[in-house]
């Protein structure tokens, strides 16, 4: 007897979160959790779109080099498969590649923090960037952003707002001027769920992010299953 298709990959998800969830809790265990006044916020490194595998942290860029990759249980074949190589040029300067194989299209990254969050606990961090425009947009198409995000003072909880450019809006006739935004919540040091709205559809993700690898598991568009893994080194 085979099983559907889409039985198949929500169990392997499962697996995958389970072994996630394991792993983080012997990571806390090991490493105490730091006090919440050092805490610093969480932003996609591209806001428009979900599973960009390593987050930036509101201190700013961390890692030398960071490498994902991104499967999502879609119809659409551009939006399946992704891949991005970043390299930090400065801790407040990263640039990198985005690689569609579907599409056989690379593109740049590009992340620059104007501001960290510092010693004052209200002083949000500002970063600008671009990146290929959110999920399911065509080929070719790049949107230019500017982040400003902020951890909540002894809260668990930070928050992003992005003014986006973006250029499939401009082609549709829509306003190409929009703002993306999103929540995290924090449990323990390496899990948290973000929730995000890329001004088109919604999506939620269940991430573990540890020193040097991440995994997220993604509801993309509320609809479709997807997976996200990081390497940072």
């Amino acid at each position: 007897m085979s099983y559907p298709y889409h039985m198949i990959f929500r169990s392997l998800l499962f697996i995958l979160l389970s072994f996630s969830v394991t792993i983080c809790t012997f990571a806390q265990q090991s490493k105490p959790f730091p006090p919440t006044t050092t805490r610093t916020s969480t932003a996609p490194t591209w806001s428009a779109w979900p599973g960009e595998g390593a987050p930036l942290r509101g201190s700013g860029i961390n890692s030398k080099w960071a490498v994902s990759g991104r499967f999502v249980d879609t119809e659409l074949e551009r939006p399946r498969w992704r891949f991005t190589v970043n390299c930090r040029v400065h801790q407040r300067l990263q640039l990198g590649l985005e690689y569609n194989p579907v599409a056989k299209e690379v593109s740049p990254l590009l992340s620059l923090f104007l501001l960290t969050e510092g010693e004052n606990e209200w002083r949000p961090a500002l970063f600008l960037g671009t990146s290929s425009d959110r999920i399911g947009s065509p080929a070719g198409k790049q949107s230019y952003f500017v982040t400003v995000s902020k951890g909540l003072p002894k809260l668990p909880i930070s928050a992003y707002a992005t003014l986006n450019y973006s250029e499939w809006d401009r082609e549709l006739g829509n306003t190409p001027l929009n703002i993306p935004f999103g929540i995290t919540v924090e449990f323990g040091q390496y899990l948290s769920i973000r929730s995000m709205y890329d001004v088109d559809r919604p999506h939620l993700m269940l991430n573990c992010f540890a020193d040097h690898y991440g995994v997220s598991l993604m509801y993309v568009w509320l609809e479709r299953g997807g997976i996200s893994t990081s390497i940072q080194f």
